[in-house]
């Protein structure tokens, strides 16, 4: 689990679950926003693109979390990945409630964990240098 709560957003009524209408919540996006897009942002250490979430702190190296396939970051963290293709139906993370009883009714819990990766220079014979 992430080292930082956040909060659920409403995104709408969904009715895709036995015929009953559920609301979904969600991450709000403007917890994954960067300090340069939200200076606020900068209590939390957020120096990375938007929709990553800096665990560097908490895990003593550089690591982040985000939605799989980098769904909702910044398009540049995209290019630095061949692959991603991200889908909201496949990767984001929500809540669905019976609005009655108030009780969550099914969940998705998805997150993507991602650390820096650097080229090594190689000598000629193959080794690391």
């Amino acid at each position: 689990d992430l080292y930082r709560s956040s909060r659920l957003k409403y995104f709408g009524d969904v009715d895709d679950w036995h015929g009953i209408t559920l609301r979904r919540y969600g991450i709000d996006p403007a917890d994954l926003l960067n300090a340069d897009s939200d200076p606020s942002q900068a209590d939390f250490y957020q120096f990375a693109y938007n929709g990553m979430e800096n665990m560097t702190t908490a895990a003593g190296f550089p690591l982040f979390a985000s939605k799989p396939h980098y769904l909702d970051a910044d398009d540049e963290a995209l290019l630095g990945v061949v692959g991603m293709n991200p889908d909201p139906k496949l990767h984001d993370t929500y809540v669905d409630y019976e609005p009655i009883t108030g009780v969550a009714m099914r969940a998705a819990k998805r997150l993507q964990i991602n650390t820096a990766l650097y080229p090594l220079p190689v000598l000629r014979s193959g080794t690391v240098e």
